[in-house]
């Protein structure tokens, strides 16, 4: 049960990290965009 708490936690984290680097992506896309206009 312990082991399964650990991988638990660093799903987590990599799921918070994955959330941050979509919001990233997001805001160079609305550079992106707008440059364009």
């Amino acid at each position: 049960m312990v082991q399964n708490a650990s991988v638990t936690e660093s799903q987590t984290a990599s799921l918070e990290e994955l959330s941050a680097r979509l919001i990233d992506i997001s805001l160079q896309m609305d550079q992106l965009a707008k440059n364009f206009t």
